[in-house]
């Protein structure tokens, strides 16, 4: 192999790894409004958080928790429901 395709190969790994990195330490939020016609009068109007695939670690660092709980709490929502892939 040459020195250049060693380095180019090397070079794309490096991107791989940290494209990685930052999908899997970054918050996504998405927001959407549901009308649903026959919903029970109490619930209606309610803001509801839905939180899944965190895969908290025992390495999870508290910066990237503490990041998500200020996000949740910014949408003061009624109720926070926790759904697939909460501990890895």
């Amino acid at each position: 192999m040459k020195t250049l395709d060693i380095w180019l190969i090397l070079g794309i790994l490096l991107l791989i790894i940290i494209y990685l990195y930052i999908q899997n330490n970054r918050v996504s939020l998405s927001a959407y409004t549901i009308d649903i016609p026959r919903m029970h009068p109490s619930m209606k109007g309610k803001k509801v958080v839905f939180l899944s695939d965190t895969h908290f670690r025992d390495n999870t660092p508290h910066t990237y928790i503490d990041r998500l709980v200020i996000q949740v709490e910014e949408l003061n929502p009624d109720i926070v429901l926790f759904g697939g892939d909460i501990i890895h």
